[in-house]
């Protein structure tokens, strides 16, 4: 692709494998999305979802600092 790392090509890829079932291809693409594009908010709050404790609290406080008007943090 020419844009490996765009972040709604990444978060679209990874709601279609959890769609699918494919869990094990989530995480990683949407940690990809986080580490590519720091200022998109939405693949933060999806990866907090897949994580727990600690990990995603942080990334819902990273996403907060971002954008704080986002209703799903």
């Amino acid at each position: 692709t020419e844009e490996p790392d765009n972040a709604v090509v990444l978060l679209k890829a990874a709601r279609t494998y959890a769609a699918l079932g494919q869990k094990e291809q989530v995480m990683p693409l949407l940690q990809r999305a986080v580490d590519k594009n720091p200022n998109y908010v939405t693949p933060y709050i999806d990866l907090a979802a897949l994580k727990a404790g600690e990990d995603a609290v942080n990334l819902l406080l990273e996403a907060n600092a971002i954008n704080p008007f986002v209703p799903d943090i």
